[in-house]
């Protein structure tokens, strides 16, 4: 007897259902393997100074369209105490240096920063651990402070409890943030390169970026202290770390 038509090719619906699962995988992990090599390649055509260059570009570009009218440092100096009371007394006493790892760090400005967002302080703030040259650790912070009835300066030096501080008005974003993430190299091999990678973060509001508009300030103008003017930013501005 003849047969006419296609040949039965599964045996029944399910083992069909199945043939089709697999080669459905095989298509996708060919298709993974595919962009995979594709942005590999393009990746190998750039130096490593080169993706870090776009890397910090794409967060100044990204963090820029938002408002910001302080900079704060935060040094970690965790015989800060000791230190001022050897200075006010005349006995000199022998302070033993104790220092902390990146994440103690990260930990700490989470709980500051959410202290300042839970009194209402600041709606928004970028976040980024360096490394100084005598590797302890530092903090930068561009916010967004809220309340300007009260001295953000003193404020924000009060309540930093592992060390000293310092805050600018922004006088100019962009380059503060070209600043602060100066030394973030996600190319590098490095583990002090990558954890400040890792750990710089946000928080806040960032959903409603500052709209342009012509013959219009397009950021909230800083806010200065009497008798104070403005700072104009440059190595010389920041003290050594």
């Amino acid at each position: 007897m003849n047969k006419r038509g296609r040949p039965i090719k599964y045996e029944n619906e399910e083992t069909r259902i199945e043939e089709r699962r697999r080669q459905n995988r095989e298509s996708q992990r060919r298709y993974r393997l595919f962009h995979k090599i594709n942005n590999y390649e393009e990746f190998v055509k750039i130096s490593p100074f080169e993706y870090d260059k776009r890397y910090i570009k794409g967060i100044v570009d990204h963090f820029k369209r938002f408002d910001y009218n302080f900079f704060f440092t935060g040094t970690i100096d965790l015989n800060y105490v000791e230190k001022q009371k050897n200075n006010e007394s005349n006995d000199q006493v022998v302070i033993i240096e104790r220092r902390i790892g990146i994440n103690s760090v990260k930990n700490y400005t989470t709980k500051y920063v959410q202290y300042l967002f839970d009194k209402k302080q600041i709606d928004r703030c970028f976040c980024v651990i360096e490394e100084g040259k005598n590797k302890n650790y530092h903090v930068h912070i561009l916010m967004n402070f809220t309340e300007v009835s009260i001295e953000p300066e003193n404020y924000l030096k009060n309540h930093w409890l592992i060390g000293t501080s310092w805050t600018l008005p922004v006088d100019d974003k962009i380059k503060l943030f070209n600043y602060v993430c100066k030394e973030l190299r996600p190319s590098s091999n490095l583990n002090r390169d990558l954890n400040k990678v890792d750990n710089w973060f946000f928080r806040g509001d960032f959903t409603k970026p500052v709209i342009v508009r012509t013959n219009k300030p397009t950021s909230r103008p800083p806010v200065y202290h009497k008798n104070k003017s403005p700072r104009k930013y440059s190595k010389q501005t920041f003290p050594r770390l």
